[in-house]
């Protein structure tokens, strides 16, 4: 409890059922930490690394790193919250049941994020990346990013639900049995309009397997309308 290592480093530190709480490392380095039913809590590094943290069953909350880096974290069953890291990387985060809550990065990347029946929610990336996201069965939910890029998310089941983008790209959404809901009301409405008034156009598959485009232009007036029927 309370280790203070400025310009230091911290290697290879196992604790079994014990408590790491309340370490700040000012330019230093994280590595090889292996906690067995214990919690690592209030992580404050500046500039520096946390590298190859596994954590069974446990805890990580109120990661602080300052254009540091976070890489191979792997967590069964266990949640991190509150993680904070300015112009830094997230990579290669497995969690296995878990929870990812309030992550904030500005201009970093999340990439690689692999959750088997886990849950992101409220991300908050300015200027950012999500790409190569794989959620079987669970939920994107008011993901903000502005200037940022969406890349490769495939969603089975699941649902994509008010993601505001304001001057970036949406590209190759694969969503399986999901659901676009709300007459096309959605986080960016009271600024520009509802969904069906702002997409050109957009091809949908009907039951018996032809692909129509729906736009304004649409020959069939079912087409126009579709968006009001709730559900897509």
């Amino acid at each position: 409890m309370g280790i203070d290592i400025s310009g230091g480093l911290i290697m290879g530190i196992d604790i079994s059922g014990g408590l790491i709480m309340g370490i700040d490392i000012s330019g230093g380095l994280i590595m090889g930490i292996d906690i067995s039913g214990g919690l690592i809590m209030c992580i404050d590094i500046s500039g520096g690394l946390i590298m190859g943290i596994d954590i069974s069953g446990r805890l990580i909350i109120g990661i602080d790193i300052s254009g540091g880096l976070i890489m191979d974290i792997d967590i069964s069953g266990g949640l991190i919250m509150c993680i904070d890291i300015s112009c830094g990387l997230i990579m290669g985060i497995v969690i296995s049941g878990g929870l990812l809550l309030g992550i904030d990065i500005s201009g970093g990347l999340i990439m690689g994020i692999d959750i088997s029946g886990g849950l992101i929610m409220g991300i908050d990336i300015s200027g950012g990346l999500i790409m190569g996201i794989d959620i079987s069965g669970e939920l994107i939910m008011g993901i903000d990013i502005s200037g940022g890029l969406l890349l490769g998310i495939e969603i089975s089941g699941g649902l994509i639900m008010g993601i505001d983008i304001s001057g970036g790209l949406i590209m190759g959404i694969d969503i399986s049995g999901g659901l676009i809901m709300g007459v096309g009301i959605e986080t960016s409405s009271h600024k520009v309009g509802l969904f069906q008034h702002c997409c050109l156009s957009y091809e949908l598959v009907l039951a018996d397997g032809s692909l129509v485009k729906c736009s304004k232009v649409s020959v069939n007036t079912e087409q126009q309308n579709i968006c009001w029927t709730r559900v897509l």
